[in-house]
Order: C-alpha cells, then sequence, then structure tokens
C-alpha cells in the first residue's frame, strides 16, 4: 500500500468514526420516545436516512482500493470475507442467542423479554431468521451478513469482467434498483442485498473518482452541501404525512440520489479533518463497537431506564450512547490482556 492510500485509509476511519457515532445515537431511542417527542423522532429519522448507506459506500471505497491485490488469488479473498465477516456475526449471534436462553430460565426476567418483544425462538428458526436478516435477539447483524453477501458478488463480478470503468457499478446499481422495484415484498435479505448493493456501487465510484470528488470542484461542493438542505425537508415531508416507507418510483429515486449526496459530503468531510483524532480511533474500532453494542447497551438498558423506570429521554439516550461506546472498549481491552482469548477474539470475533 503506498503512501497516498494510507492516508486515503485514514480519512476513512474518521469516515467510520463519523458512522458509528450516528448508529449508536440512533439506536438509543426506543419507540416509546419517538411517539412521545417530535424531536426524538426527526433525529432519529435524520439519522435512519443515510446512516447504513454510509457504511455501504465506505465499505465500496476499501474494496475498491484492495481488490485488484485479490485478483490472482481469489480464494483469499472469500476466505478474508468469511473470516471477518460471516464467522463475527455467526458467532455473536449464538452467543446472543445462549444469553436469551438463560436469561427465559428466570420467570421475571422471561416475562419482561416477552414484554419487550424478544420472544422465545427455537434453534433452528433462530438460524434461520439470522440467515434472512431477521435476528429476534440481534437485529443489527443484519448489516454484516449483507455486507459479506454483496462483498462476495461484487468481487465475482470484478473477478470476471475486469474493467476500471465506472460503467460496471453503475450497471449494478441501475439493475439492483430495477429489479427491487419489480419485487413485491422480498425477503428482508433480498431487499437489504438490492438496496445496499447500489451504496456499495456508489463507494466504488467515490473510490475511482475521488480527486475529482475531493476537489474544490464548486458543483459537486454545491450538490453536498446543499444535500442536507434536501435531507431536512424530506424528513419534515415523512413526518407530516406519515411516510414510513417510499411509495412509487419517484420517491425512491429522489431519496437514493440526496443520500448519495449526502454520502459525498460526508467523505469530503472526513478529508479535511485533522488526522490522529477521536474520529478516527472510533473508526477503527468501529466494526467492534457495532457488533457488541447491541443488543444490552441500547436495547436493554434503553428499556429498562425509559420503559421500566421511567427515566427523561435525554438521561436514557447520554447512557445508552455511552454505554455503547464504553463496554466494547472495555472487553476488548480485558481480552487483550491474555494471548489465548485474544487470539480468540480476533478468530471469532474480528477484534
Amino acid at each position: 500500500m503506498d503512501s497516498q492510500d494510507k492516508t486515503y485509509l485514514d480519512w476513512i476511519d474518521i469516515a467510520k468514526g463519523i458512522g458509528i457515532i450516528l448508529v449508536v445515537v440512533g439506536h438509543s431511542f426506543r419507540d416509546g420516545m419517538r411517539a412521545e417527542n417530535y424531536a426524538c423522532e426527526f433525529i432519529y429519522q435524520f439519522i435512519y436516512f443515510f446512516h447504513m448507506p454510509l457504511f455501504f459506500a465506505i465499505s465500496g471505497i476499501t474494496f475498491y482500493i484492495s481488490y485488484k491485490k485479490y485478483l490472482g488469488r481469489k480464494n483469499e479473498f472469500y476466505k478474508k470475507k468469511f473470516k471477518t465477516l460471516f464467522i463475527p456475526m455467526l458467532t455473536y449471534s449464538l452467543i446472543i442467542y445462549i444469553i436469551f436462553g438463560i436469561v427465559n430460565l428466570i420467570p421475571q426476567l422471561h416475562s419482561m423479554l416477552q414484554s419487550a418483544s424478544y420472544p422465545e425462538v427455537n434453534i433452528v428458526d433462530y438460524i434461520i431468521k439470522n440467515l434472512a436478516a431477521e435476528n429476534p435477539y440481534a437485529s443489527h447483524l443484519w448489516f454484516i451478513w449483507v455486507l459479506f453477501l454483496i462483498s462476495i458478488f461484487i468481487f465475482f463480478v470484478y473477478s470476471k469482467i475486469k474493467t476500471e470503468s465506472v460503467l460496471l457499478p453503475v450497471a449494478i446499481m441501475l439493475l439492483a434498483f430495477l429489479v427491487r422495484m419489480v419485487l413485491d415484498r422480498p425477503v428482508l435479505v433480498v431487499h437489504y442485498f438490492l438496496y445496499d448493493i447500489i451504496f456499495f456501487c456508489v463507494g466504488i465510484i467515490i473510490g475511482q473518482k475521488r480527486e475529482l470528488l475531493l476537489k474544490s470542484n464548486w458543483i459537486v461542493k454545491l450538490l453536498s452541501n446543499c444535500s442536507w438542505l434536501f435531507l431536512i425537508f424530506i424528513i419534515f415531508y415523512k413526518i407530516l404525512f406519515n411516510k414510513t416507507t417510499t411509495v412509487n418510483f419517484f420517491e425512491e429515486l429522489i431519496y437514493i440520489i440526496v443520500k448519495c449526496l449526502i454520502i459525498i459530503s460526508i467523505v469530503r468531510l472526513s478529508a479535511l479533518i485533522k488526522r490522529n483524532c477521536f474520529l478516527e480511533k472510533l473508526g477503527k474500532a468501529s466494526f467492534a463497537v457495532y457488533l457488541l453494542h447491541q443488543p444490552f447497551c441500547c436495547g436493554f438498558v434503553g428499556i429498562a431506564l425509559y420503559n421500566i423506570l421511567g427515566f427523561p429521554i435525554l438521561l436514557v439516550c447520554v447512557v445508552c450512547v455511552c454505554l455503547s461506546f464504553f463496554l466494547p472498549y472495555l472487553f476488548i481491552w480485558i481480552i487483550k490482556k491474555n494471548r489465548i482469548t485474544a487470539k480468540a477474539g480476533k478468530i471469532l470475533l474480528n477484534i
């Protein structure tokens, strides 16, 4: 990796840092908070509009940086993704299942889980739901599973069609968009795959055209900055007209375009931020924070503090956010104190 790519990865870590903060804040809101408080609903809708497309785009950028070195050794790429994405997703989902199984043996906690929409599920149904991106206990794992599928698919395509043209990611985006619009309520994992592969391809294009996008091009600058105004308008539109889902081709297209512009805006911002800042450090640990912060730091704590104890919304959100960073970092620190646990953490959880 040359020095230019190393600098490039530095600001990608900053973008990941921004993204993981958005993820954790978004997960700190309970449904009751959003129903009770319009500010919560606005912030939630604001974050959820683009935070996961941002992560898929970042993954597309890193894919573009590194995929060529694996073209002569394809199996190594597949093995790497299996180890860094699939194994951690499977391991963590099984750990969560075991913990929920133990907790369900305690009558009082069993009742609390049932009332909080954490039903008992047998292991076969649990595995099927997990592969369908519908994990009932750790729903956030859908991202890791879908990212694994998209990465494998995109690498397979690029290994067969060896081209540097932006026409390939654009063609994949258009095909995914059209298939998604044609399909009527596909399985959730298919829905996620077809939608988020669009932003993965956006990341590939950003990787290819990064010099153009990062320069002070007034058109790019104007559109990326205005995207935030477009987003505010969209959020008010969705809240006022109760638009929980897009209903037509035009709306879907507009939303995707605005998300792409916001992603470009965050990429440009990340490239301007000073290196070695806390955002870069957060970005380097973003996978571990994402994997480990749910369902305990936000889900359980939020339910206990807000639904059961009736604590104020702001306090609940602050506690959830702080725990979502503190506990994963604490867990990493503990397992790295011992050589065996450190190796196990790397193999099983990629941390």
